[in-house]
Order: structure tokens, then C-alpha cells, then sequence
């Protein structure tokens, strides 16, 4: 995950999504091979495979890997940036505005109105997907609690987090940690 926040393209932002996707549901995978023959280790999972049937965040991280697997639907997508000029107090009179090159080279107001510039920079955003002939919506909730954030690296963060819980749990139960 740290790879998203260091990425400096979006192609590299996607590689960097679709690993920490892929390692994330690869931690359940390996577990379940590992322990399903264990005593106890079906009824004692069941939780869980509920959770990630049930939880937006569990079920989108597992979908969104199947889909970027399997399919040709992406769950990560690059928002463009945007470039607004608005007035501080709700009302704007442009006189003049001069763009050259994407650059602004002069911008004059009327009324002695002040202008703010908002620059809204482009931004990899979690996008719905469809797999299996389901669509999968990105998250606005985690185990019962409504989402801050719902960009990659926070839903990634999230998903992990479970799964360090989870097998802090096994190690408990079938270890004595």
C-alpha cells in the first residue's frame, strides 16, 4: 500500500491497487487451506465467510480482486482535474480571462470582486464494477460504521486491518497467543 501513495502515474496507482488487493484476499485464501482441516475451523470461520459475504468493504475488496482477475472491468479509475474560478461572496464578473497553453496569463474581475481559483487535481477514485453479472458499488460502510474516507489507499488500509484482526483471532484460538 505504500506503493499507491509513492505512485507517481496512475498505471503505477493501479498495479499498486490491484497487488494490495490481490495480497489482501490471498491472506484468506492461504488461511483457510492451511487451517480447514483443523477441528472446529469451519464452525469457528463461519463468522467470518459471513463478514466477507455481508460487509461492503470485505465483499468490494474481494469482488473488486475476482474482477480485475477475471474480467476486463476495472475498480480503480482516474478521476480528471479541474480548474474553477469563483467568487468569494457567491457573484463573479469576469472582465477578462486569458488562457494560453492551459496556463492563465490574466484574469480581471469586475466590481473589485475577489475571485478565488480552486484547482482540483486529477485523482484515482474506487469505481463500481460488474462481476458475475452483479454490480459492485464502493463502500460507505465497514463493519456497521459508516466510511471517512473511500479512496484506495483508506480501503485497502481497512481490509488489511481486518485480516491482521482475523488472524490475530487464530492465532488465539488454535495457538494460545
Amino acid at each position: 500500500m505504500i506503493g499507491m501513495q509513492s505512485a507517481s502515474n496512475f498505471t503505477s496507482f493501479e498495479e499498486m491497487w490491484i497487488a494490495a488487493i490481490t495480497h489482501i484476499e490471498r491472506i484468506w485464501e492461504k488461511t483457510v487451506a492451511e487451517y480447514r482441516e483443523r477441528d472446529g475451523f469451519s464452525s469457528w470461520n463461519s463468522r467470518y465467510v459471513g463478514l466477507r459475504r455481508t460487509d461492503e468493504l470485505l465483499q468490494y475488496v474481494n469482488q473488486a480482486r475476482n474482477a480485475e482477475e477475471h474480467t476486463t472491468q476495472s475498480s480503480v479509475t482516474l478521476r480528471p482535474g479541474s480548474l474553477g474560478i469563483r467568487g468569494v461572496n457567491g457573484r463573479l464578473f469576469i472582465k477578462n480571462l486569458t488562457i494560453r497553453a492551459g496556463v492563465i496569463e490574466r484574469l480581471e474581475v469586475g466590481d473589485d470582486t475577489p475571485a478565488e481559483i480552486v484547482i482540483d487535481r486529477p485523482k484515482a477514485i474506487l469505481s463500481e464494477f460488474i462481476n458475475r453479472g452483479t454490480k459492485f458499488n464502493p463502500p460507505n460502510h465497514h463493519l456497521g460504521k459508516a466510511l471517512q474516507k473511500i479512496d484506495p489507499h483508506s480501503i485497502a488500509g481497512h481490509a488489511l486491518e481486518f485480516y491482521i484482526e482475523y488472524l490475530k483471532q487464530l492465532e488465539e484460538k488454535y495457538h494460545g497467543a
